[in-house]
């Protein structure tokens, strides 16, 4: 049975994740086109969940969103990669625009937008394909099926990666970044048998870049 704490959490993503979706369509610029891979994982996720309500069968061990094993040194642990992560995608992402970061001007709509992006969803329905429903079932075993697991999940995630249009250096820089961050998202996880580790610093990656860009 599920605990209280648990619950409360599982409750909350699922109405902060349709809050992006609704901020997300309210806000956006009828201009620019719409973050497809975010749309897309929200259907995912939406049908996921409405087929596990559909049988009684809880998404916590499904996609390993338990809070059993968290505690305050989670935060110790996720600072280091969480600062490096940030710090390469932003020196990154100057390299291949050659140009510093250049505030916009400001509105409400870019500062909900920088807040609340919906780039949050597509990171959280990748962490719940890859390091979820690929990974959770192995982190509690032994170390050689959790390795072969977590190398399974990490070709596939750093594959897709690869299809990203940019010059083959920085591709292939991005593609070395992306195998690393990946193994340390699944070792975080192993750690404290739970997606939510990974789920965090995923989450927070276009968070900080986004915040940069209106300040």
């Amino acid at each position: 049975m599920l605990s209280i704490r648990t619950a409360s959490v599982r409750y909350f993503i699922v109405l902060y994740y349709l809050f992006l979706v609704a901020l997300h369509f309210a806000t956006r610029d009828p201009k620019k086109p719409f973050d497809e891979q975010a749309i897309t994982y929200s259907i995912i996720i939406f049908v996921i969940c409405g087929v596990l309500a559909a049988v009684k069968m809880s998404p916590v061990r499904l996609f390993g969103l338990s809070l059993d094993k968290l505690s305050g040194r989670l935060f110790l642990f996720i600072l280091p990669v969480f600062l490096v992560s940030n710090v390469f995608l932003i020196v990154l992402d100057l390299v291949l625009s050659g140009t510093a970061f250049e505030p916009r001007s400001f509105s409400i709509r870019i500062l909900l937008n920088a807040l609340f992006p919906i780039g949050q969803i597509r990171a959280f329905g990748e962490e719940l394909v890859f390091r979820g429903f690929l990974l959770s079932k192995t982190v509690s075993r032994d170390k050689k099926v959790f390795w072969a697991a977590n190398v399974i999940q990490t070709l596939i995630f750093t594959s897709l990666h690869g299809l990203i249009p940019m010059p083959l250096g920085a591709k292939i820089v991005l593609i070395l970044f992306v195998v690393t961050i990946s193994i340390l998202y699944g070792l975080l996880n192993r750690k404290f048998q739970s997606l939510l580790p990974s789920a965090i610093l995923h989450s927070t990656n276009g968070l900080i870049q986004n915040l940069m860009s209106v300040v």
